[in-house]
């Protein structure tokens, strides 16, 4: 289980742990880690409007299914290539996405 207000490493242990603050409520946080090498040319279907989510496979075998706005911020001229943590709620919503 992870912890909003936790810092965690690219292996997902926790590394430093914060409680929450009196009257906050503690939402389960859950992450996992991925790669992706989308190149140029594959991640344009994203901006025509033909495709707006991307699925990608995390390190434990998880299907993530993404929407493209998560990923656009990454996006440069050769594409987007690198190793992602991505944080979401046991419902499925996805709170943020970062560059490991």
């Amino acid at each position: 289980m992870t912890h909003k207000h936790a810092i965690y490493d690219k292996n997902g242990v926790c590394k430093r742990y914060s409680p929450p603050e009196a009257g906050e409520s503690q939402m389960a946080v859950r992450q996992s880690i991925f790669s992706i090498d989308l190149e140029y040319d594959e991640a344009r279907v994203f901006y025509t409007g033909a495709k707006n989510r991307v699925q990608v496979t995390a390190n434990d075998g998880k299907k993530i299914n993404l929407p493209w706005s998560m990923l656009q911020p990454f996006f440069t001229p050769s594409g987007v290539q690198g190793q992602f943590v991505i944080q979401y709620t046991d419902e499925g919503k996805m709170l943020e996405l970062n560059r490991l």
